[in-house]
């Protein structure tokens, strides 16, 4: 099924291939809005609200690329884009990540402003041929246009100077038969020039040194949280969430917990309950497993068995439910900070981010390797803010928190900006000694939790099928 774009249907939609799109945008200086988006089988969709006033938004491919994969698309006036429910070549869903709304965001002036640049770019290039074309002068029809062109032309040559592009085209002028008046003329000129401005303010805006932080003022505020409900997420299959209001948007959950005390377990029974059930966009960087190990172990979840209890080959039906999920898996032994970023800010609508685990990340080389963990720390969380997203941290324990005793938060590995720069750490421990067994006393111990009380429950862990059953169930 397919959604016709432009002026006729009121959308343009921003077609977004491959991880590195978000870098693209950024290089230009441009930061997409929330908008409906759907994701398709190399990226995203975004749909936002074609300008209308007679303005006309091309189809173009390519506008920007990386030419290593990544490239944004517009689909426009006289264009159209496959539309849920239709099934991409490669076997995955078109599906909706951020509902249709109305009113529609607007299409952003950065992207219209790229197709006014390319325009003009392209006459530039060919401005010095036309303009000895016509500096002798032209006929009546076509003085004000040339006019125009010229006055562009002399604005960029003297940096806007209105006076100095007027005395180069009273030269101009006089050739023509009859002439335009003086006052058409200088209208021209002073028409022009504020196109120019606003274009140069653009480039200013757009510049390094320009902030695109939203800055609030009081009215501002209160409007923006006015209507805000208490903290509220995502619901997931975690002991003590409810102490933290679910999966918050901005949070960092870091789960740690010693060797073989079930964390990626915990991970996957996440991803098969809130993304592959209940379709939440999740991205899952794991550094120890591999694909075909998170399939198994989210099958067994799926299909409440043992992974020892699953086919050799995994049923179908739950190969059709991984296709449809809304899940997106790395599974590189070698993941780097600027890896994360990267992935996550070209996934628009991503809500759940699952790094495991964390101490594995590589992160800009520094002095020690606390240092490095530190900065990780620091970027994940600005990340979550950015994206509006949730990030689960799973966490090796240090020796000292491997002793069968309740953990302390100085047992995290590596770093104390782990516990600094998240919102909640949950530890997983036991005070039994064989950690082989497949039945077991488990312990979540919220021990830090920014916005509440800190708990811990206790319950009986079934590590064959993945499951805990908590004490006073």
């Amino acid at each position: 099924m397919g959604i016709v774009t432009g002026s006729v249907s009121g959308l343009v939609v921003v077609d977004c291939d491959g991880p590195n799109c978000a870098e693209l945008f950024k290089q230009k200086g441009i930061y997409l809005p929330k908008t409906p988006a759907v994701q398709t089988g190399k990226g995203f969709h975004g749909y936002y609200a074609h300008p209308g006033n007679g303005q006309t938004i091309p189809n173009r491919v390519r506008l920007l690329t990386d030419g290593a994969g990544s490239a944004i698309d517009i689909r426009g006036d006289g264009g159209y884009v496959a539309a849920p429910p239709s099934v991409h070549g490669s076997g995955r869903l078109y599906q909706w990540v951020i509902p249709p709304t109305d009113p529609r965001t607007p299409l952003p002036d950065e992207i219209i402003a790229l197709f006014d640049r390319e325009q003009e770019e392209s006459s530039w290039q060919t401005a010095e041929g036309w303009v000895s074309t016509v500096i002798d002068g032209v006929s009546e029809g076509n003085r004000n246009d040339t006019a125009a062109r010229l006055a562009g032309y002399f604005l960029r040559l003297n940096k806007c100077h209105e006076e100095s592009t007027y005395f180069a085209l009273c030269t101009w002028n006089a050739q023509n038969k009859p002439p335009l008046s003086d006052r058409e003329l200088r209208q021209t000129i002073a028409s022009v020039a504020r196109k120019e401005r606003r274009r140069l303010e653009q480039e200013v805006k757009n510049s390094p040194g320009y902030t695109r932080l939203e800055v609030l003022d009081g009215a501002a505020w209160a409007e923006a949280v006015k209507d805000t409900p208490p903290r509220e997420g995502i619901s997931a299959p975690l002991p003590t969430l409810e102490e933290l209001g679910g999966l918050v948007a901005g949070d960092v959950i870091v789960l740690p917990g010693g060797a073989g005390m079930g964390k990626t377990t915990h991970a996957c029974r996440i991803v098969a309950d809130v993304c592959i059930r209940r379709k939440v966009p999740t991205i899952f960087f794991t550094t120890e497993m591999t694909r075909s190990d998170v399939a198994r172990w989210v099958a067994s979840i799926l299909e409440d068995c043992s992974v020892k209890a699953l086919p050799r080959v995994i049923p179908q039906r739950v190969f059709d439910q991984f296709r449809a999920s809304p899940i997106k898996i790395i599974d590189a032994g070698t993941v780097r900070i600027e890896d994360i970023e990267t992935v996550v800010r070209g996934s628009m609508g991503t809500r759940l981010v699952i790094v495991d685990h964390l101490t594995r990340i590589v992160g800009p080389r520094r002095e020690s390797r606390t240092l490095e963990v530190g900065e990780v720390c620091r970027r994940l969380k600005s990340l979550a803010k950015d994206c509006r997203l949730t990030i689960i941290e799973l966490c090796q324990l240090n020796r000292d928190g491997n002793d069968n005793t309740r953990p302390a938060l100085k047992a995290l590995r590596d770093s104390g900006e782990i516990e600094q720069e998240s919102d909640a750490v949950l530890f997983l421990w036991t005070t039994e000694k064989n950690l082989t067994n497949c039945h077991q006393r488990m312990a979540f111990y919220l021990a830090k939790n920014r916005h509440g009380a800190v708990t811990e429950v206790v319950g009986n862990w079934d590590k064959e099928l993945k499951k805990i059953q908590l004490m006073d169930q």
